[in-house]
């Protein structure tokens, strides 16, 4: 289900993408451990992709499809380390929220350039 981003419009979607890039270019990045070798690979190329032209659900199904995620993750019992499925929506999760997440740092930064120049 697509997150609904009342003010997704292409002034925002530019500083969407500034953010991207700069986490990219900083080393700064969220890379989810859930992400296969291929998937940390392909994983900025896509989130900026996304953010630029199409949406959370894009994004989603793009990891899905290409199968960049891990199928089993290491988990810690009591017992010791454990393989254990990564849950099926995980490629949902992850994409709603970097999406959002860029979409809110994207916001700001429009807000604060509107100050801004309001100021000036």
């Amino acid at each position: 289900m697509s997150l609904s981003l009342l003010d997704l419009d292409t002034d925002t979607r530019r500083y969407m993408r500034d953010e991207v890039e700069l986490d990219a270019s900083s080393g700064t990045l969220y890379i989810s451990p859930r992400l296969s070798g291929s998937g940390r690979a392909r994983w900025a190329e896509l989130l900026l992709e996304a953010v630029s032209v199409h949406h959370d659900t894009w994004l989603a199904e793009r990891v899905r499809l290409e199968q960049l995620l891990n199928t089993h993750e290491e988990r810690r019992t009591k017992n010791g380390i454990t393989l254990a499925k990564v849950p099926v929506n995980t490629h949902e999760t992850l994409a709603e929220g970097e999406f959002n997440r860029f979409y809110l740092r994207g916001i700001r930064v429009w807000w604060d350039w509107r100050y801004i120049v309001q100021r000036t």
